[in-house]
């Protein structure tokens, strides 16, 4: 095992502390919550923003909840404004040390601050508590391998020298302030991936240097994602373009067709060298029929999949168990993590539930079921199983009542602390005359729609058309090797799900309230250029989430002018 190994295996056993800290905190969440409040209250009552809010003289959460509105992140761009440069007392007496850019589509991505406090927490669970999970099924011989990791990350740094950039960037940016004008390969020794993919420049092809670079090696032990679709993603771009990808593997060489900075391609042609017994040992591979699932044939010691898989990430990672890494495979569901703060993890292994972590961050619950009283904010001992609610948090960073918009299901109880799921963003995806149609109902529509007539769906994505006479659904479809010869077939199916899912389509299709459903095919890699467009305007490839409804003008024309003409 190498020095690599030895830090992964000695980080995985410090895991069994911070699973043991869990397991006290969760038995007692309110005492744990209030705690936590009463501190970012005295760190920052003597901030700019402690004194316009009286922060002194509280000291109840009720006190907190009478003072404080419930706020967005317009009520602190100003504030945020002049953290980036540089000032302090702002919002909190604690030091910035880095800025979570969001990953926003379109728009001023969001400086989210973040404090030393912060990274401590997500160093604890990320780096060792998930870590020490895993080990405890699968001991620690997975350390001694590489994991196939798909994470990815670039920062700057602002005039005032704190970072900014995505949360996956953060632990980079910290090492890279230990060594400045350095570009250290940390995680050389324990990742597939070479450092030109997790901290590319502008225009590399990161999909292709993945694959490539996972596809070398084959002590293998794991594999890590930020979200399961991305890990779909390049097992799908592998199948795809497993020739070229075996003959550069073969040859040592990259193919003239990938587009990448010249620096790039200068660097990464150093680290290759011809591989003729790895690609012919890959041709095999591919070109035998076995029942052993893809992945575990190309890397025989994975063991296990690291990954946010849950809720509405549920078709991804029904796909890649279909058709890539079988059912026997284990996954850890990360649970719920933003820019902002970290609010569940799991508790044990295949299970997409977590439980709260009562001492990360602050945390409130707006009830977001039907008919339910959406005036009062409940704290985290009173939740009822079985209820969504909206998340309402208050950050190490100085985030007060900030309104996530995120929507949880609790499913149950560990210890005395609310187990949960995450639902979607709050409201509903599609809702043009009260028929309030969710992003699982969505999911499930195509799902069972694909299920029932034998079609393979890429990925989806559902354009509610208000303007339509009467107003209706187009559901757009990328679908894997398709002729075009079943689209009425596809639609009624996808219209009589949607009832299914939705018992209220069912009834506005029947009385004419809504049209009758359309459905648009769209042409092959259309997601992938979304995906690729998106990455050209900033956002960290690992970072995407899947798009499911076209709600901007710039969603709708990008996704109708890539419609297949059948």
């Amino acid at each position: 095992m190498g020095l690599s190994g030895f830090m992964s295996k000695m980080m995985a056993q410090g895991g069994a502390n911070v699973k043991a800290a869990l397991a006290e905190t969760t038995k007692q969440p309110q005492k744990e919550q209030t705690d936590l409040l009463m501190t970012l209250i005295e760190r920052s009552k003597d901030t700019e923003f402690g004194k316009r809010f009286d922060f002194a003289s509280i000291k109840t959460v009720k006190d907190f909840q009478d003072r404080v509105p419930l706020t967005d992140y317009d009520f602190y761009s100003e504030y945020i404004h002049r953290m980036a440069d540089g000032e302090q007392n702002v919002l909190t007496s604690e030091k910035i040390v880095h800025f979570n850019k969001t990953s926003g589509t379109l728009g001023v991505p969001k400086k989210i601050p973040v404090t030393n406090d912060h990274v401590k927490i997500f160093s604890n669970y990320y780096a060792k508590y998930i870590n020490y999970l895993a080990s405890e099924k699968h001991g620690y011989a997975w350390t001694g391998g590489k994991g196939f990791s798909l994470g990815e990350g670039t920062y700057q740094i602002l005039p005032s020298g704190i970072s900014y950039g995505s949360a996956s960037s953060l632990m980079v940016a910290k090492m890279g302030k230990l060594v400045p004008f350095l570009k250290i390969d940390m995680l050389k020794g324990c990742n597939t991936s070479p450092i030109e993919a997790r901290q590319p420049e502008a225009g590399t092809p990161t999909r292709y240097l993945h694959a490539r670079f996972a596809l070398m090696e084959t002590n293998v032990t794991y594999a890590n994602a930020t979200f399961v679709s991305y890990l779909l993603e390049i097992m799908r771009y592998i199948e795809d373009n497993k020739a070229k990808l075996i003959n550069d593997i073969r040859t040592g060489t990259i193919d003239a067709s990938i587009e990448m900075p010249e620096a790039s391609r200068a660097s990464l042609l150093k680290k290759l060298k011809p591989m003729p017994e790895r690609a012919d040992e890959l041709q095999k591979i591919f070109d035998t029929k076995s029942d052993v699932p893809l992945m575990k044939r190309i890397w025989p010691k994975m063991q296990f999949i690291i990954c946010v898989g849950g809720a509405g990430f549920s078709i991804y990672t029904q796909k890649l168990k279909e058709r890539y890494c079988g059912n026997d495979m284990d996954f850890v569901f990360l649970g719920l993590s933003a820019s902002e703060g970290m609010f569940s993890v799991p508790y044990e292994l295949n299970n997409t539930d977590a439980v709260f972590v009562p001492d990360s961050v602050f945390m409130e619950f707006i009830p977001a079921d039907e008919g339910a009283d959406t005036d009062k904010c409940y704290l985290l001992h009173e939740l009822e199983v079985g209820k969504k609610y909206e998340i309402v948090v208050t950050t190490r960073g100085g985030l007060f009542r900030y309104k996530m918009k995120d929507t949880v299901l609790i499913t149950g109880r560990f210890n005395d602390t609310p187990t949960m799921e995450f639902v979607n963003r709050s409201g509903f995806a599609v809702s043009m005359f009260g028929e309030k149609t969710s992003d699982l109902a969505l999911q499930s529509t195509v799902v069972n729609a694909a299920k029932e007539i034998g079609i393979d769906v890429y990925d989806y994505a559902v354009y509610p058309d208000a303007d339509a006479v009467p107003a209706k659904y187009v559901m757009l479809l990328e679908l894997r090797g398709y002729d075009g010869s079943q689209n009425e077939q596809i639609r009624a199916e996808l219209q009589k799900q949607l009832g299914i899912a939705n018992p209220s389509m069912a009834a506005k299709f029947k009385d004419g309230i809504c049209g009758p459903l359309e459905l648009k095919i769209l042409q092959p890699e259309t997601f992938l250029l979304y995906r690729d467009l998106m990455i050209m305007k900033g956002t960290a490839a690992a970072q995407l989430k899947p798009v499911h409804v076209l709600n901007t003008p710039f969603l709708k024309k990008f996704f109708y002018s890539w419609i297949e003409q059948y």
